[in-house]
């Protein structure tokens, strides 16, 4: 399932965009996200819960269940990007 998409103008960086589309997300879902799993143009993100992103190819701080969820988000990853 797609939970949330949205075009923005210009070229904004991918981690300053990350804040704002998760609280869309959480308002829209009525969940608190757990976990975030992005690519690694969201480095320098500006979400307030730093340690609740995982970006792809982190090696410190993951376990096992994080690092086999990873795996499956690099699977969606060409369907993302066709959407």
């Amino acid at each position: 399932f797609v939970l949330h998409a949205k075009a923005l103008h210009g070229n904004p960086f991918d981690g300053h965009t990350l804040g704002p589309v998760i609280a869309d997300m959480e308002k829209l879902t009525g969940v608190e996200a757990r976990r975030i799993h992005v690519d690694k143009g969201y480095r320098g993100h500006n979400h307030p819960h730093r340690f609740r992103v995982w970006i792809s190819g982190q090696v410190r701080r993951v376990s096992a269940p994080i690092r086999r969820e990873m795996r499956r988000r690099a699977a969606v990853e060409p369907v993302i990007g066709h959407i």
